[in-house]
């Protein structure tokens, strides 16, 4: 499980993930993005994904309340095979 913990209204940019082989990386996208097992609205643009690295980033945001964020990412290769990750964002007031 890939479970981060970080304060609410932080900017986070999460590491890149590992695709092996290297050379069949080509992009990643942002697949969706939930709140509390919920569909979150990110229309503003809060969470996205670096599309050459595939590292998710999260704007510094006020607007942003506590709870549990499950990103998806899919990973796009060369070979025209796909693969989806998440990543689990938990965020907390006052740390």
């Amino acid at each position: 499980m890939n479970l981060i913990h970080i304060a609410v209204s932080n900017g986070y940019r999460s590491a890149s993930p590992t695709l092996y082989p290297e050379k069949y990386k080509a992009s990643f996208t942002l697949v969706s993005v939930a709140k509390d097992g919920n569909r979150y609205d990110n229309t503003a643009g809060t969470f996205s994904v670096n599309t050459d690295t595939g590292a998710v980033l999260v704007q510094k945001s006020e607007s942003l309340q506590a709870g549990s964020y499950k990103i998806l990412v899919k990973a796009h290769t060369t070979t025209d095979l796909e693969f989806t990750t998440d990543l689990t964002l938990v965020m907390s007031a006052g740390e």
